[in-house]
């Protein structure tokens, strides 16, 4: 009997341990503000599962996910807006410190002789991984995949430059998603797993 209660706590923890490092975390997003060639077009919070929309003017779909990103959220953009310039295109605030995925339409990737944004390229990284991009899959069929761009934030307002700054080959516009970084989460599930064998260990 005590071995099999034994069994269920480590069970259990580990359970918890791993969910804390899948699960996204979320962040409180603010003022989310766009220079839209439409007034009208108002960007807005997503959340990023299949199925699931990310530009606010088109019917494009979501139809595959990399393993980790199920549930972050997104903030949805106006495909309209594909060529529109500048570094300071779309600002939003948040109230954690975060992980930031540029989701770029993969016709701007230099291996498909396009270039990407110019501020993307300085102060992001292009996720890779076992050698290929790390990719949503979509229903829009001009572009099929978007490749993600990474960059961390402090909690705060952060600004993204236009889809079409310094760039050529991006027949859409990016997406954003973003999750609260889980260093915290990750430390405190590891904390717990740690006294649980220890208590295992001197009984």
């Amino acid at each position: 009997m005590r071995k099999l209660t034994l069994n269920s706590i480590i069970i259990l923890t580990l359970t918890t341990f791993l969910v804390a490092m899948a699960s996204p975390v979320k962040v409180k997003i603010t003022d989310i503000q766009s220079k839209s060639k439409d007034p009208a077009d108002q960007y807005i919070e997503g959340e990023l599962t299949k199925d699931s929309k990310f530009f606010i003017d088109r019917d494009y779909l979501i139809v595959a996910i990399p393993e980790g990103f199920e549930g972050m959220q997104t903030i949805m953009a106006a495909n309209d807006d594909k060529k529109e310039a500048g570094t300071d295109f779309l600002s939003f605030t948040v109230d954690k410190d975060v992980d930031v995925y540029v989701a770029l339409d993969s016709r701007a990737d230099e291996e498909k002789g396009g270039t990407p944004p110019t501020w993307l390229v300085e102060g992001f990284e292009k996720q890779v991984k076992d050698g290929e991009p790390v990719a949503v899959e979509t229903t829009d069929g001009g572009m099929v995949t978007v490749n993600l761009w990474k960059s961390s934030f402090k909690a705060g307002t952060i600004t993204l430059g236009g889809n079409g700054e310094g760039s050529a080959g991006a027949g859409s516009n990016y997406f954003v998603i973003l999750t609260g970084q889980s260093a915290g989460a990750s430390v405190d599930a590891k904390s717990k797993l740690s006294t649980t064998w220890a208590n295992i260990k001197s009984n």
